[in-house]
């Protein structure tokens, strides 16, 4: 954090988006090397992120901190058990912000749906089964479309900019109106 701050000047904002695509099998089929892997990437790590860069933000007079998360975190039906459980500690982590509030420290997340990043092509022709669940969730959007990261990162800009600068412990769900329609899981 020191040679950020050094090169910067200060840390305005910090997004926590880690993430892995792997095989998550539910709680039966589940290893603690499985396990460890899911809670290291997305806990683990984005945790001592933002502990060690609240630090540098109250220094600095505050800032905006992001957790990139999962409509997946707000749905107890997914069947891939560490991803799942992962997401939803880092929401419940969300629930700091009223902690730093008064230090002018805003902590939200977003919470994407399916929306096709550029790795998704290939995934795609690999896995035929994909195409048809994409498919099939596309039909329960209420909005028209698919969505894309420019989405989601459009979502993460506004919640980093001053246009959002009394918005705290929020969760903002970009993901066409799919959660609400769907909840077998994600």
């Amino acid at each position: 954090m020191a040679a950020i701050e050094a090169y910067f000047g200060r840390i305005d904002i910090l997004v926590n988006s880690a993430g892995v695509d792997a095989d998550n099998p539910s709680a039966r089929g589940l290893s603690l090397k499985q396990w460890d892997r899911a809670m290291q990437l997305n806990v683990h790590g984005s945790i001592l992120c933002t502990k060690h860069v609240i630090a540098a933000m109250e220094r600095s007079g505050g800032g905006s901190i992001v957790n990139v998360l999962s409509l997946c975190s707000m749905n107890d039906e997914r069947e891939d058990a560490a991803d799942h459980v992962a997401k939803a500690a880092l929401r419940s982590a969300n629930m700091n912000a009223m902690k730093y509030a008064s230090r002018n420290i805003r902590i939200n997340s977003v919470h994407p749906g399916v929306v096709r990043p550029p790795a998704l092509a290939a995934a795609m022709r690999e896995q035929g089964d994909l195409i048809q669940m994409l498919t099939d969730r596309a039909e329960l959007r209420t909005l028209a479309g698919s969505g894309s990261a420019t989405d989601v990162a459009a979502g993460i800009l506004y919640l980093v900019s001053n246009a959002s600068r009394f918005v705290t412990g929020s969760e903002l769900v970009i993901d066409a109106g799919s959660g609400r329609n769907y909840q077998r899981g994600c």
